[in-house]
């Protein structure tokens, strides 16, 4: 499991500080993945990770309530994800435009 530790976009939108609660779950076997955001939980599917790309497949999300900006924001940037890396204890996911670290746990 990966705690988010930080979002760095250049989208205005995203300048939101992410909270140790936004917790990724990568499922290698079943190629899926669940992200508890700050009340709601989403799930999708991942394509095969290798050479260092991966996409991240929308997949459905709770509706319990609201969930704060940076959290859609983390959401948004997780579908559009094209490449990942590992340095030491950080996965580090990125598209073009932004990177989102995370931290194991």
């Amino acid at each position: 499991m990966w705690v988010a530790e930080s979002l760095e976009s250049g989208s205005q939108a995203c300048e939101e500080e992410l909270l140790d609660d936004y917790i990724l779950d990568i499922d290698a076997t079943s190629e899926s993945y669940g992200l508890q955001l700050d009340i709601n939980g989403c799930s999708g599917l991942i394509s095969k990770a290798r050479n260092g790309e991966i996409n991240f497949k929308p997949g459905a999300c709770t509706e319990a309530c609201c969930d704060s900006d940076g959290a859609i924001c983390l959401l948004q940037v997780l579908s559009r994800v094209e490449r990942y890396e590992f340095d030491g204890d950080r996965l580090i996911l990125s598209t073009s435009s932004a990177e989102i670290i995370f931290r194991a746990q």
